[in-house]
């Protein structure tokens, strides 16, 4: 099978993407764990001695998650309506080569197998892309409440 330089090149990005969204969900998830298990500690505390309890923290959990939530959705939305585009172009090329009425030339299939090899690999590697770009804001969330949690445990 051919695959032009540029879809080699856009499969090769898809694996340092899928890399790259691999190694945020690690860091996501131990901040997370530190977040949870600092929040806890602080729920614990508030239940012993609501006087004292933490409140800006507490308002802090569910504006965090619904922002978190609307970047995540907002950003799949623009993905998806690019691929959208994209197949489109795509399915309208693709149409109108196949429906000149003219035996094609070498040329012309060149240009089919260049054109369905780089828009197969942009496809295959939508789902990486939106997948980073799902986990950004939760990733940035939890890795920002780790940190803030973290200095306030070692000043406290």
């Amino acid at each position: 099978m051919f695959m032009s330089s540029t879809a080699m090149a856009r499969v090769m990005q898809a694996g340092l993407d899928f890399a790259e969204v691999s190694t945020k969900t690690g860091e996501m998830a131990a901040a997370a764990n530190t977040v949870i298990g600092e929040r806890v500690a602080l729920l614990a505390e508030a239940a012993r001695d609501p006087l004292v309890a933490d409140y800006a923290e507490f308002a802090r959990m569910l504006p965090e998650k619904v922002t978190a939530m609307h970047q995540a959705g907002a950003a799949l939305l623009d993905g998806w309506w690019a691929l959208q585009r994209d197949v489109g172009d795509y399915t309208v090329y693709v149409t109108r080569a196949m429906t000149s009425g003219q035996p094609p030339w070498p040329s012309d299939v060149a240009e089919l197998v260049e054109r369905t090899s780089v828009h197969g690999t942009r496809i295959a590697a939508t789902a990486i892309d939106a997948a980073g770009l799902v986990l950004a804001p939760f990733h940035e969330s939890a890795t920002s409440n780790a940190r803030r949690l973290s200095r306030r445990k070692r000043r406290g």
